[in-house]
């Protein structure tokens, strides 16, 4: 037996020299598998958008616009995300206070994007990363949820530029109107469904909206040192040929839209309902279905556009 046992010893040395060999193997195989992912890792943190994600309030927000602020926002995966909160009576102050802050981070390279939801805006979940997929699957420097307006007509914030005066707009956007629109949409997409026969610029709605500041030009300043792009809201009283006063205003979001083509006239931007909103006020205003009293908006419209076809009532 002993010698047998004697005659295995080279053939037993052999297979555990074999087996040493392949475990060394295996380790050099994990140890590269393990260094790939190691620079995969650092190639994604590297290009993962870093936003800004401003909330401007006054007073008390709702419950769903501070969980879109805070633990709704992302799944953390795709983004990161610093936020910045600041209050005043003072809207367009709030809101530039923020941006500020966001165009200094991004000139150090600390953040990439800036996002924003106002205090009254619930959005569903993850909805920053709904306008983050967007904006890259459509090259879009801007990117911005639909909001129905706080009343019962049905119009929303998101309208077309009047071309020949900046005082009034061609229309506001009504959801009977968006809801006949693709989910989401830009300047051809309003066009083609015949709502833009002035040929006018897209105006969007900065209540939950996501803006590239990777270009220069949407950081860019003027010979002054004056921000190009930022937010502000203008007002007038004109007194009418015959006598009438009216008041005249502005607000921030279109002022922010049309300063952004002003920058740039190729400028993309883009209006979504595909994140899921509701407009916090006495009630709740969902952007999701086919609501309100007015089927287009009758304030602004110079031309009263074709009623849906249901709609309809042929004279006997």
């Amino acid at each position: 037996m002993e010698g047998v046992m004697e005659d295995q010893w080279p053939a037993r040395a052999t297979m555990v020299r074999q087996l040493q060999a392949a475990g060394s193997d295996r380790i050099r195989t994990l140890e590269t598998v393990q260094q790939e992912i190691a620079a995969e890792l650092r190639d994604l943190k590297a290009n993962k958008p870093r936003v800004f994600l401003a909330m401007p309030g006054y007073g008390l927000g709702h419950d769903g616009a501070w969980l879109g602020f805070t633990v709704q926002t992302s799944d953390g995966v795709s983004l990161d995300i610093i936020r910045g909160k600041f209050t005043s009576s003072l809207l367009a102050h709030s809101f530039n206070n923020l941006w500020c802050q966001a165009l200094q981070e991004a000139e150090v390279g600390r953040v990439t994007h800036f996002a924003m939801i106002h205090s009254d805006v619930a959005p569903s979940p993850r909805w920053l990363d709904v306008l983050w997929e967007i904006m890259e699957q459509n090259q879009a420097h801007v990117v911005s949820a639909v909001i129905p307006i706080k009343d019962h007509r049905g119009l929303t914030s998101t309208a077309i530029e009047n071309p020949t005066s900046i005082w009034q707009i061609a229309r506001r956007l009504t959801m009977h109107e968006v809801l006949r629109l693709p989910e989401t949409f830009g300047e051809e997409d309003v066009k083609t469904a015949g709502l833009n026969q002035w040929g006018g610029r897209l105006l969007v709605n900065t209540g939950l909206m996501l803006v590239d500041l990777r270009p220069a030009w949407m950081r860019s300043m003027d010979e002054n040192g004056e921000a190009r792009i930022f937010f502000e809201i203008r007002n007038r009283v004109y007194r009418t040929p015959e006598g009438k006063y009216e008041a005249y205003v502005l607000p921030e979001d279109w002022n922010f839209s049309r300063m952004i083509y002003a920058v740039n006239p190729d400028a993309k931007l883009l209006a979504t309902r595909r994140v899921s909103v509701e407009h916090r006020g006495e009630f709740s205003y969902s952007n999701q279905s086919d609501w309100g009293q007015w089927h287009y908006d009758q304030e602004t419209l110079e031309i009263r556009p074709t009623e849906p076809e249901e709609e309809v009532v042929v004279a006997a």
